[in-house]
């Protein structure tokens, strides 16, 4: 089960592009992000958009909490702040 004490939001940028993320594990979740981008399978927003692309990344916030229901929510609250353009899921929160 994660620890969402460790929970972090993330933000990946790639030209005037970015997408928001949260997890529990900033170094498994980005290793993810980098494989995906590999492989042409996968097909999102943001892999197709960084594929070919540099692509950097920042911690937004470290934000203890303790349940999947607060972290979703806490990264709603940042990708309705910032807009991102390559997130292509919402929890509808």
């Amino acid at each position: 089960m994660p620890d969402f004490e460790n929970t972090k939001i993330y933000r990946i940028v790639c030209e005037n592009h970015s997408y928001i993320g949260a997890t529990t594990n900033l170094d498994a979740r980005l290793q993810c992000h980098r494989t995906a981008c590999r492989y042409y399978h996968k097909n999102t927003k943001l892999y197709n958009f960084i594929r070919h692309r540099n692509w950097s990344w920042e911690i937004l916030e470290h934000y203890p909490c303790e349940t999947l229901l607060e972290k979703n929510e806490r990264e709603q609250y940042w990708i309705k702040l910032l807009n991102p353009c390559l997130n292509s899921l919402s929890y509808g929160l």
